[in-house]
């Protein structure tokens, strides 16, 4: 069922924004230290002003097998993960993050750090857990090892979103933005731009919600 067909009303119609949600904006605190190395990288790319600088820094990671490249502008080191892209997407990816982080959902990558290159350009550096050695996994090649644990932790986290008033657009129109956490097998998602505000009061919360249950 698509998104828009679920949302009987303006889906931009919200009581609670997602600026009223964050407590601020500073990375979250809750994981594990930066490597020395991806530092070190961090750090020369805090010093950038240009686009092709970003990448002469990359690249050359890349070359020093300190990072590895996942396509043109996304980068992993461990559980970490460096993308590249234009500042409106990196804003407003970097908010979203921060909202659904401060609410405790695990279907999410945390936010490390934004790092606001020029008007055009911004890095963000986001914490996969359990990625260390792999990739998430699509959810339509490891469904079967999917528990019901694993379901239910899925639609409880994408309640939590409806009762704030907000929904991942994605979660709710299928499964090509569902993944399966490689160590703890756990269902997450990716493209939270789509995150949306919505008026609980006039959203059908578990028709929503059925309509993920039958994705399983």
């Amino acid at each position: 069922m698509q998104y828009n067909k679920i949302i009987n009303g303006n889906p931009r119609l919200n009581i609670i924004t997602i600026k009223d949600l964050k407590k601020d904006d500073s990375p979250n605190s809750n994981m594990p230290s930066i490597p020395p190395k991806l530092q070190n990288i961090l750090s020369k790319l805090q010093g950038v002003t240009e686009r092709d600088d970003i990448y002469d820094i990359l690249d050359i990671a890349c070359e020093n097998n300190e990072l590895k490249a996942l396509g043109n502008i996304v980068f992993k080191q461990g559980p970490f993960q460096i993308e590249v892209s234009l500042r409106g997407h990196s804003d407003d990816l970097a908010e979203k993050l921060l909202t659904v982080n401060n609410l405790g959902i695990k279907s999410a990558p945390i936010l490390v750090d934004h790092i606001k290159v020029n008007d055009d350009y911004g890095v963000l550096v986001t914490y996969h857990e359990g990625c260390e050695n792999d990739l998430p996994l699509p959810y339509d090649e490891a469904y079967p090892t999917v528990t019901s644990e694993a379901k239910l932790k899925f639609l409880q986290e994408m309640e939590i979103l409806l009762n704030y008033g907000l929904v991942h657009k994605y979660a709710v129109e299928g499964t090509p933005h569902w993944y399966v956490n490689p160590t703890t097998g756990y269902i997450t998602l990716d493209s939270w731009h789509s995150l949306e505000e919505v008026d609980p009061t006039t959203i059908d919360k578990n028709q929503i919600l059925n309509s993920i249950k039958k994705c399983f």
